[in-house]
């Protein structure tokens, strides 16, 4: 199969034997695939298989894996990003679909004390994701959690990664995370909304290990400064 071959995500391919309703639409009446073609298909949990049509459905396309073409193989630490959602929802889309091209393996939406947005439609910002990974040919899915508050969020969080804060009150010491950052280790970044965090908030962070940092002189949107930590992390490690 050439390079610019199209991914399908199933998911649960391996059990049922079948692409998902939207996949298969795509599949069929967008490509025009039939029965005998061969496809690439991941199941977004570290698994790419060659399969070939075996009936050409588009409410549910059976097929049969002939053979796994590639297992994912975790060469750089993992990066989860916890962000309040900005009022204007597609600034977060579009960082989403960036920051999964790059490599994200989970973010967590919080709903801060000065969080204008309440609500998101996670099931929307799914789909986005997932379109963004096979687009750029990743195996593995993005996990994307919501929080009602940030100590909800700092409940969940493991023993041993490195916890970063930006926020913008000069008040307290922060460091350029350009120089706190540790290579080599799970990173956890937290970014607040347009308000920034409460000052209890940060304290909270603190409290739970996170390290305040500022990601230089200039004042970034929500969404850029989460681009920022993105790839940084990508390219110090």
């Amino acid at each position: 199969m050439s390079e610019d071959t199209t991914y399908f995500y199933a998911p649960e391919v391996v059990s049922t034997g079948f692409l998902p309703p939207e996949e298969s639409a795509h599949a069929i009446r967008v490509l025009r695939l039939k029965e005998g073609d061969r496809i690439l298909v991941t199941d977004g949990k570290g698994f790419l298989y060659e399969a070939v049509i075996l009936s050409a459905d588009s409410k549910g396309t059976a097929v049969a894996i002939e053979r796994t073409v590639e297992t994912f193989e975790r060469t750089r630490p993992a990066v989860h990003l916890g962000i309040a959602p900005t009022k204007s929802i597609d600034r977060i889309e579009w960082m989403l679909e960036k920051l999964i091209e790059i490599g994200l393996d989970r973010i967590s939406l919080i709903c801060t004390d000065h969080t204008v947005r309440r609500h998101v439609n996670v099931e929307r910002l799914q789909k986005i994701m997932i379109s963004a990974m096979k687009q750029s040919r990743k195996l593995v899915t993005t996990e994307i959690l919501w929080h009602d508050t940030l100590k909800d969020f700092l409940t969940t969080l493991p023993d041993n990664a490195r916890r970063y804060i930006a926020h913008c009150d000069e008040s307290g010491v922060r460091q350029e995370l350009r120089e706190a950052f540790v290579r080599g280790e799970d990173s956890v970044f937290l970014i607040g909304p347009e308000g920034d965090f409460s000052p209890k908030e940060v304290e909270a962070a603190k409290a739970s290990g996170f390290v305040p940092v500022m990601l230089g002189k200039e004042r970034l949107r929500t969404e850029t400064a989460g681009l920022y930590v993105g790839f940084l992390h990508h390219l110090y490690n």
